[in-house]
Parts: structure tokens; C-alpha cells; sequence
């Protein structure tokens, strides 16, 4: 007799639950329900380059904070743009890159790679022009980039990115890469 009543329980919710399984699977097909804007967002690096805070993507612009982890100071290059190896949902790729970094020893650096001098703001507060965007081992440092088109309001969107630098030390050129993933505020 328990048998039998375990049996018609099993077969009676069974069905039950496969027609819920059925109809999620159908609206998450449809697009209806949509799992990704649940997803929290996402900054992925290497270490040497490790995401400090959540991206902050907007419709006219990503913004990212990397920590260098690297064992040397680094310089990122100033003639270089973004690179992006797949568009970005709005069709386009990223254009225009500024750095801002708050040095360890209080200085502040905004470097906007391109153009010929980055400013250095001293701890008096005057500003002091340098050549090279230079980021000190263990400081942390925003990436703000710019897209080539707008992008749309309240969409999820995932993109690539990467940038290269150099080793103040050995004077070795690296690239580094990573995954953006975010709302558009």
C-alpha cells in the first residue's frame, strides 16, 4: 500500500514539476524572462591587473578600477587606444582611454593616453607635466573608457578590453586583457 501511494505522488507532482521545468525553459527561450540582468556585475583580470571595484558602465562611458599587483612600476603607453577584440553591443568599440591615479604617496596622476604630456597633481597641489603615464607597483588606478557609439539605456552588456604596458624595470612590453560585464546606468 506505500508503495502505491508513493507511486501516485511521484507521477501526480512529477507532471507537475515538468510542466513548470517545460514553461521556463520556453519563456527563457522566447526571451521573455531575461537571467542575465539578474547577474551582479562583473570585473575580471589577471593578477598583475586586479579589478579593485565593480565597473561602472553608462551610456557614454565604462569606468573601471585595476590595482597594479605587478612586482615594478609600470608605464602605460600614451600613444596607444583601447583595444577590444569583439565589438560591443552597441556595434562599435571602445575609442578614448583616461587613466586617473591617486599615488600611495598622495599625488595625483591623469593621464590621457594620445596626447603628448599627462599631468601630474604634486602634493602642494601644483600641477607638474610628465611624459610618460606612469602607475607605482601597488597603486590603484581608474580606466575610463569611451565608446564609440552610445550605448543603450538598462541593458546588460559584456565587453573586452585590454591595454599594454611596460615595465619601468626590465623595460618588457605586456598586454593585459579583461571582462567587463555591467548594467547601462
Amino acid at each position: 500500500m506505500r508503495a502505491q501511494a508513493a507511486l501516485e505522488f511521484i507521477m501526480t507532482y512529477g507532471f507537475a514539476l515538468m510542466i513548470v521545468i517545460i514553461v521556463i525553459a520556453s519563456l527563457s527561450y522566447l526571451g521573455i524572462v531575461n537571467y542575465e540582468s539578474l547577474l551582479p556585475p562583473k570585473c575580471a583580470f589577471p593578477l598583475d591587473m586586479a579589478c579593485v571595484e565593480e565597473p561602472s558602465i553608462t551610456t557614454d562611458s565604462v569606468s573601471f578600477m585595476l590595482q597594479n599587483n605587478a612586482e615594478y612600476d609600470i608605464i602605460i603607453d600614451p600613444e596607444q587606444k583601447p583595444w577590444s577584440p569583439q565589438k560591443d553591443i552597441s556595434g562599435g568599440y571602445m575609442t578614448g582611454m583616461m587613466i586617473y591615479s591617486k599615488r600611495s604617496d598622495g599625488t595625483e596622476v591623469t593621464c590621457r593616453p594620445g596626447q603628448e604630456h599627462n599631468e601630474v597633481t604634486r602634493l602642494d597641489g601644483k600641477p607638474k607635466k610628465q611624459e610618460q603615464c606612469i602607475i607605482k607597483r601597488g597603486d590603484a588606478f581608474r580606466v575610463k573608457l569611451t565608446p564609440s557609439e552610445e550605448l543603450p539605456e538598462d541593458l546588460r552588456i559584456t565587453t573586452f578590453t585590454g591595454f599594454s604596458y611596460t615595465s619601468m624595470r626590465t623595460k618588457t612590453s605586456y598586454a593585459t586583457s579583461g571582462e567587463l560585464s555591467s548594467r547601462v546606468n
